[in-house]
């Protein structure tokens, strides 16, 4: 009877051992330690309200399809795509990246930008914008938010100006006094 347990035990073992095989590891080793992540957003003291789209009242601002999002793990910039909340002030946004006790995230996700010591590097906005009915030229939407956790409250980094012409209007044209402004 030894026998039999014995063998039983051996097979048990050898179970265990094939089931924690590195493959289970591998997609997280060979990304770098990232994992799949969902972080929900929202925009600073609003009900909760955002970014990317007027709505017809002009008082809330709502995500739109394919809006994008860095978020920065303390090592990289991560591309954050909405996967739900187009229409609304509140969305979720999915991606991969690092677990981190502290995140970094910046709207509109731009590529070449990087985060270290507190301060975001490369960051652009375009010197000539495009107006947008009931909107706003997405790429200089600038906002940015440090969370220790998945939820964002973002915070405009820019002003916003609404200009509704009276006339046919081809080009408005705002000038800072100083020009590096």
């Amino acid at each position: 009877m030894k026998k039999y347990i014995y063998s039983l035990m051996a097979l048990a073992a050898i179970a265990c051992f094939a089931s924690c095989s590195s493959e289970d590891n591998e997609a997280v080793e060979n990304d770098g330690g990232k994992k799949k992540m969902i972080f929900t957003v929202t925009q600073e003291n609003r009900t909760p309200a955002t970014k990317a789209e007027l709505a017809e009242d002009g008082t809330s601002i709502y995500w739109e399809a394919g809006d994008k999002i860095s978020i920065f793990d303390g090592t990289n910039n991560n591309e954050f795509t909405l996967i739900e909340g187009a229409g609304t002030t509140y969305a979720t946004f999915e991606g991969t990246a690092k677990s981190a006790t502290f995140y970094t995230a910046l709207y509109p996700y731009q590529a070449g930008v990087t985060f270290s010591d507190g301060k975001a590097y490369g960051v652009t906005l375009p010197a000539t914008q495009t107006a947008v009915a009931n909107g706003f030229d997405k790429s200089a939407a600038l906002m940015i938010e440090m969370a220790t956790t998945t939820k964002l409250t973002f915070c405009n980094a820019v002003g916003y100006v609404k200009v509704t012409p009276k006339f046919d209007c081809k080009r408005i044209e705002l000038k800072a006094f100083d020009n590096s402004a």
